[in-house]
């Protein structure tokens, strides 16, 4: 339903066939998309409205036999409305140069940049997790936040114990905070470029960052730093 509303509402390629004397009162309006499909919607004398989507090649079909079915009441005295005079070829020419937008290379050159744009926030959204130990204390960056706490702060630096985040580092405040680097647990090792092996067969062990956490937090108590 969201796709039909916004064909109906963004597209800027559209056609409307109808005419007064159709019995039906029926009413058929073709919108085309830059991705070369056809939104048809049909609404009848009721106000009933039947939805299709189509390629080109279908929708020109589509047009033709109406065409064509006006051309038969015409004989028998109709007051079908012509949108173009000429044989089929004509006709379809006519409607290509109607629903094929004009400039296809700039909308599909905007879709693709939307994509690029996408792809790389997804990118850097994924790259961005990051865990620092400096002689100012710690730094556990996230998805989308990031949490610095000063040497001061710290109170002890544990192992979490939890399935999801097995041997990760969590750092304890002072006041009563816990903050995890779900980065330094043992089920992100490989990405780090660490062995499974360094957390132990419980995977509980201290690996690579929380060593360097723990022995950096030591140095500050005892004033090394």
């Amino acid at each position: 339903m969201t796709g039909i509303i916004a064909r109906r509402a963004c597209s800027r390629r559209r056609l409307t066939v109808g005419r007064e004397s159709d019995p039906r009162g029926l009413t058929v309006i073709f919108y085309a998309d830059v991705d070369g499909s056809v939104l048809q919607e049909q609404v009848s004398a009721d106000g009933l409205h039947h939805f299709l989507i189509q390629d080109l090649e279908s929708a020109l079909r589509a047009l033709r036999s109406l065409l064509e079915e006006d051309d038969e009441h015409v004989g028998e005295g109709g007051d079908a409305r012509s949108l173009v005079s000429g044989g089929w070829e004509e006709v379809s020419t006519a409607l290509l140069a109607l629903l094929v937008p004009q400039r296809p290379h700039l909308l599909l050159a905007a879709v693709a940049l939307m994509l690029l744009i996408v792809l790389g926030g997804a990118v850097g959204l994924l790259l961005r997790p990051a865990f620092r130990v400096t002689t100012a204390g710690m730094e556990v960056r996230g998805y989308l936040s990031t949490r610095r706490l000063d040497w001061p702060e710290v109170a002890v630096i544990a192992i979490d114990r939890s399935v999801m985040n097995r041997g990760a580092v969590v750092i304890v405040a002072r006041d009563g905070r816990r903050v995890t680097s779900a980065l330094t647990g043992s089920r992100f090792a490989l990405y780090r470029g660490e062995s499974t092996f360094e957390n132990g067969p419980d995977l509980l062990q201290p690996a690579r960052p929380a060593r360097a956490a723990i022995d950096t937090h030591r140095r500050w108590l005892h004033g090394a730093l």
